[in-house]
C-alpha cells in the first residue's frame, strides 16, 4: 500500500532485501520516424522481412506439428486400399478377405477377430505391422490358427 502512494521504493520486501530499486519513467522517448528517404526505404524493409520471417516460422511450425501427428499415427507406409468395396454379404464365411480364396488354415487376429489365411495375414503382417481390416498394429504374436 505505501509503494502504491509513493511512501516506500519497493512494492515487495524480498525486492529491498535483493537490492533492486524501482523507479517512475518520468519522459518516454518518443520513437521518431526517418527523416530522410533512404531510412523510410530502411524501416519499410525492415518491417517486412520481419513479417515474412513470422510468417515463416509459423508455417515450418504448423507444418512441424501437423507432421508429428500423422507420424505418430501411421509409422510405417501405408497398406493398399482394397480395389472394391467389400461387405459381409460378399465375403463367405470361410473366404480370406485378402485373396478372396477359401482359407486353408485360417488364422485370426487378436484383438479384432477378424480371420484370414494363415499365408496372407503372416505376410501382410511381416510388411505392414498392421491388421488390414481395422488397421490396428499388429505383431506375428497376436495371429492365432484356428484347427
Amino acid at each position: 500500500m505505501s509503494y502504491a502512494f509513493g511512501r516506500t521504493e519497493y512494492y515487495s520486501p524480498a525486492l529491498q532485501l535483493a537490492g533492486v530499486k524501482l523507479t517512475y519513467v518520468k519522459d518516454p522517448s518518443p520513437v521518431t520516424p526517418p527523416s530522410t528517404n533512404a531510412g523510410r526505404l530502411f524501416s519499410i524493409i525492415s518491417q517486412i522481412m520481419s513479417s515474412g520471417l513470422f510468417l515463416i516460422q509459423f508455417v515450418d511450425w504448423w507444418n512441424n506439428t501437423n507432421g508429428s501427428k500423422k507420424n505418430s499415427i501411421n509409422t510405417n507406409t501405408s497398406p493398399p486400399l482394397p480395389t472394391t468395396v467389400q461387405t459381409r454379404s460378399t465375403i463367405g464365411k470361410r473366404q480370406c478377405p485378402l485373396c478372396r480364396q477359401p482359407c486353408n488354415v485360417p488364422t485370426a487376429v487378436l484383438g479384432s477377430g477378424y480371420v484370414y489365411c494363415n499365408t496372407c495375414i503372416s505376410d501382410y503382417v511381416k510388411r505392414y505391422q498392421r491388421c488390414p481390416t481395422t488397421n490396428q498394429p499388429v505383431t506375428n504374436e497376436q495371429l492365432i490358427k484356428i484347427y
